[in-house]
């Protein structure tokens, strides 16, 4: 036993560039399962003290599922992945007598040592990662007091015991399904000629139909069509693009064979011909990684749409703040405050509104809709100053101010009845017609507002209870977006429990910016590691087949092959396979972001840009990870070819 176990340790050294792949994505994996949950323990979030970080405990706990499925599925392709790329040593061992037991063991202690392994370095690196983590997520959320930090155990041991038993569970069933039959003839293999891979005509062509029905559809489909065609254009695009490696590839190889002027040109038949063999044998594979960067890409492109999400909610928003009182002096003095200790800060007002106002429902509309009657004398004030349509309703009338910035609702009709309730009084206002004016929104529940007159209002000021007299306060600020700082010092004018509806445009685009960024970051750390899943599935590819390229390169060494040129060959036969995955992925992008742009206000060049926006960021991490694997693979095949 002793022996197979530091057999087992110095197989994982010796072949450490081979494990290289899986173990930097499942170090990855367990840092991100950490953080998330060291967050979610946090008693503050646990307790609900924070506003909206409940929201983003939920969002990592989906995650957290969402990881525990990747690692599963990542696992299994590794370990499946590593006894191909080992089958002349272990085919080597069942030749010399080693049971399928000892085998077993073998596989399995290598498991556990780069399994245990990367849940030691992920739980370190997480650990020094923690206190940052929850630093970005507080500057992100930016709320005014920090959210305290407390080191626990809780989240190290539930990281430790669940990925201990995702790589026990997995190195069991892979050693368990070990076959002496297979391994022999595995060793066996490369002895054995390849036959030519061929193609069919009538595959390709149904492959081709395929993606141009998928095209299509997510070309023309509107907007109310996006969810019923999801499912069958993704269905039919997958099956497009598995035919399109597995025989489209061979095909255009073999044209490329045929044609001459390429062919024979430098090393392009070294090249050519290699390739029609290894994209054959990895067709599946890369049909595979090109489907899942089609997600990544896609999903990723969608989310980076979302940073237009603030601006968009903010223009909902007429007025920069809107404060709703008790009709008080006391209230008239809170405002005032307010309204002063904006000015002290710099806050450049460019016009306000402050009056009396009765507050009344709309049962008609809605049971938690509301409207505000202010004084004809008032709004007028104001419409002057701004240059907005003055109102002069009619004794008993009421001249309805919409929203200018939602103003979809159809004009009153003069003289049509307007039912508002207030208290155990109900009231029929008659219309005396509708101005839009950039006054309505932006006062939470409060739907729109009536202008009535003076005298009509005083009446309405006499009959209604105390409870629905109101004072409001609304203005309109310049550079609101940079006033974040001095609306927080002048809402300490308003006294801690005081009964007031507040809303602020600059708050609404915080709240909702937050949210955005939020959801930016997670999905960073998702796409990064279903990112670092496919490259590292391309990474072994190479690796599984390196002994047969180190004999093959041998043999072309001695008939006058350089060096220079065996990497000119390496290099390019990886970036093709590396990249020609990433390009299918982002033509699906591109039509898959094209049928999301139905359901946006944006135009679907507007949504191409940020699409290609992300499509860049993963080509430069994609081109990274190229060369890092390629440096990899030279240093395994140098010492034997050099």
């Amino acid at each position: 036993m002793v022996a197979l176990i530091r057999l087992a340790c110095n197989s994982v050294r010796v072949n450490r560039r081979t494990y290289f792949g899986f173990l930097a994505s499942s170090i990855f994996a367990v840092v991100v399962f950490y953080l998330f949950a060291a967050f979610r323990a946090l008693p503050a979030i646990a307790d609900g003290r924070y506003y909206g970080a409940q929201g983003v405990a939920v969002a990592f706990r989906v995650c957290q599922y969402l990881i525990i499925a990747f690692s599963i599925f990542f696992t299994l392709y590794s370990n499946s992945a590593f006894v191909k790329s080992r089958k002349r040593e272990l085919g080597l061992l069942a030749l010399l007598g080693a049971k399928r037991r000892q085998l077993s063991l073998l596989l399995f202690g290598e498991s556990m040592f780069v399994g245990v392994t990367a849940i030691a370095i992920g739980l370190a690196l997480g650990g020094l990662l923690d206190r940052l983590f929850v630093m970005i997520i507080d500057r992100i959320l930016m709320y005014p007091q920090p959210i305290p930090f407390v080191v626990q155990g809780g989240p190290v041991l539930t990281t430790a015991r669940v990925y201990l038993v995702l790589v026990t569970v997995i190195s069991a069933i892979n050693s368990v399904s070990v076959n002496m039959s297979q391994i022999i003839q595995l060793v066996k293999a490369p002895a054995k000629p390849k036959t030519p891979p061929i193609y069919s005509r009538s595959r390709i062509a149904l492959g081709i139909i395929c993606l141009v029905v998928g095209y299509t559809v997510a070309s023309i489909v509107t907007m109310g069509e996006v969810l019923l065609a999801f499912l069958p254009v993704t269905a039919i695009v997958c099956i497009g693009t598995h035919i399109l490696f597995t025989q489209g590839s061979v095909a255009f190889l073999s044209r490329l064979q045929k044609n001459k002027s390429v062919y024979y040109k430098n090393i392009n038949l070294l090249i050519i011909s290699d390739l029609v063999f290894k994209m054959k044998d990895n067709a599946r594979i890369l049909a595979q990684v090109a489907i899942f960067g089609a997600v990544v890409l896609t999903a990723s492109g969608v989310i980076y749409t979302l940073g237009v999400a603030p601006m968009e909610n903010a223009r909902y928003y007429d007025r920069a703040i809107s404060i709703i009182l008790p009709g008080t002096q006391e209230a008239v003095r809170i405002a005032e405050d307010f309204q002063g200790r904006l000015a002290a800060d710099g806050v450049e007002i460019n016009d306000m509104v402050m009056t009396s106002a009765l507050q009344v429902s709309l049962p008609g509309l809605s049971p938690q809709a509301a409207v505000l009657i202010i004084p004809a004398d008032s709004y007028n004030y104001w419409a002057r100053e701004v240059g907005a349509a003055e109102a002069h309703p009619q004794q008993d009338h009421v001249v309805r101010i919409v929203p200018a910035s939602r103003n979809r609702t159809r004009s009153d009709e003069e003289g049509q009845i307007i039912h508002v309730h207030a208290g155990e009084t109900d009231l029929a206002l008659v219309s005396g017609g509708t101005i839009a004016a950039p006054l309505g929104s932006g006062m939470g529940n409060v739907t729109f507002a009536l202008v009535a007159d003076n005298s009509h209002f005083a009446e309405l000021n006499q009959v209604l209870p105390l409870e629905h007299r109101k004072t409001w306060f609304s203005c309109e600020i310049e550079n609101w977006m940079k006033t974040a700082k001095a609306e927080r010092t002048a809402k300490e004018a308003i006294p801690e429990g005081y009964s007031v509806a507040y809303d602020s445009r600059m708050q609404e685009y915080s709240r909702v910016a937050a949210q955005v960024r939020m959801l930016m970051f997670i999905s960073m750390f998702v796409a990064t590691l279903f990112f670092l899943a496919a490259g590292s599935m391309l990474y072994f590819r190479f690796f599984v087949e390196i002994q047969e390229d180190q004999a093959r390169y041998i043999a072309l060494r001695r008939i006058g092959l350089s060096w220079k040129e065996v990497r000119g060959v390496v290099t390019r036969e990886m970036a093709i396979m590396f990249f020609t995955p990433w390009a299918v992925a982002f033509v699906h992008q591109m039509f898959a972001l094209r049928s999301y742009s139905t359901v946006t206000s944006m135009m679907p060049v507007e949504v191409w840009k940020y699409g290609v926006a992300a499509a860049g960021i993963f080509f430069t991490l994609q081109t990274v990870y190229f060369w890092l694997a390629r440096a990899a693979y030279l240093q395994e095949l140098a010492p034997a070819v050099k």
